[in-house]
């Protein structure tokens, strides 16, 4: 699958996940790699709101090749596969629930992908001002 927009071209593989902003211009283009055949694909389209990320943050993972073969990429589009394969099963009121799990996903998702982009220096920095105890806190023990 190739996707466009103005400012970026990439191709995608087969359970690859992608990240476009669909107020932009954008071409997707799905052909296979004989010209023939057919391309199944999910999409799910979620409000920028919804997600506990800040929008430049986002930006900064828009056609970005994501994969959906390994981690939370993989229980992501497995997620994403069963519900779309089993709709029927599934009452209305199942669905915000099953957004909700969705966003959790996705969230997840993108975390990881932008703590691959975190230098190893940082998170050990990050985790060295989180492991040390605090002024005020305190620690109870029980005999």
């Amino acid at each position: 699958m190739r996707l466009t927009s103005p400012d970026h071209e990439a191709n995608y593989e087969p359970y690859d996940l992608v990240l476009h902003d669909t107020s932009r211009p954008h071409l997707m283009r799905a052909i296979t790699s004989h010209g023939e055949g057919a391309i199944l694909g999910t999409g799910l389209f979620v409000p920028r709101k919804l997600l506990p990320l800040p929008e430049n943050t986002i930006d900064g993972l828009l056609m970005r090749r994501l994969s959906g073969r390994e981690g939370v990429g993989t229980l992501l589009a497995q997620f994403l596969t069963q519900v779309a394969r089993d709709s029927s099963s599934y009452r209305p009121d199942d669905g915000p629930r099953l957004g909700t799990v969705v966003v959790d996903l996705l969230s997840a998702l993108f975390a990881h992908a932008l703590d691959a982009d975190t230098p190893p220096e940082t998170h050990r920095q990050t985790l060295s001002y989180t492991s040390e105890p605090s002024s005020n806190s305190t620690c109870k023990t029980r005999n």
